[in-house]
């Protein structure tokens, strides 16, 4: 009779079993925090005419004034200005940078107020100056004739236009393209005018 022979059971092999693998969502990513609101500066206003949103013509024209004085101030020392407008604004910005300076001063360390209100109109006046050298390429003077006949030869938008005082007064005559029968209208204009003043005399 043959040995029976003992059959060992398979032994289990080292390696791991397999996970199932499972979609897995991504987390969401955290949503920035929003920055601090910088609370405004508080301003006070102490004139009437400015809490209500209306400038007084007193002040407007102190500030104008102040503006002109530094226009012409400021042709008369620099008679020369930059053909490009990046060059051109870039000298605006510099005054606006001195005049921020200068606010600050007067805020933090008791600065000169008067040396802020010179400062500011230095600003506006080269933006005066910068838009009257835009009008000046937009519309162009071509023209040589500065005078005829005593009245001043000014070339705007296509036209001819001559300008002359008479008795405190400023008298324009709007010619057209051309300078051809300047001196006929000149000769009209004066006797018209002639004839008004002695009426009223």
């Amino acid at each position: 009779m043959a040995a029976l022979k003992t059959i060992e059971p398979r032994k289990k092999s080292g390696r791991p079993p397999r996970k199932a693998t499972v979609a897995v969502e991504p987390e969401p990513e955290p949503k920035p925090k929003p920055r601090p609101r910088l609370k405004p500066i508080p301003i006070s206003l102490t004139y009437p005419e400015m809490i209500q949103g209306v400038l007084s013509d007193t002040y407007a024209d102190n500030a104008i004034k102040l503006l002109m004085e530094a226009l012409k101030h400021a042709e008369a020392i620099h008679k020369g200005w930059p053909n490009d407008i990046v060059h051109a604004v870039a000298i605006m910005i510099e005054e606006a940078g001195e005049a921020m300076q200068s606010a600050i001063n007067c805020h933090y360390s008791n600065g000169d107020i008067e040396f802020l209100k010179m400062e500011l109109a230095q600003t506006g006046a080269m933006c005066l100056r910068a838009i009257m050298h835009i009008q000046a390429k937009q519309n162009p003077i071509k023209t040589n004739v500065a005078d005829i006949s005593g009245w001043a030869v000014k070339y705007h938008s296509g036209q001819y236009q001559l300008f002359k005082r008479f008795n405190g007064k400023m008298h324009c005559i709007q010619l057209g393209k051309n300078l051809n029968n300047a001196d006929k209208r000149i000769k009209a204009k004066e006797l018209r005018m002639q004839k008004k003043a002695e009426k009223r005399v």
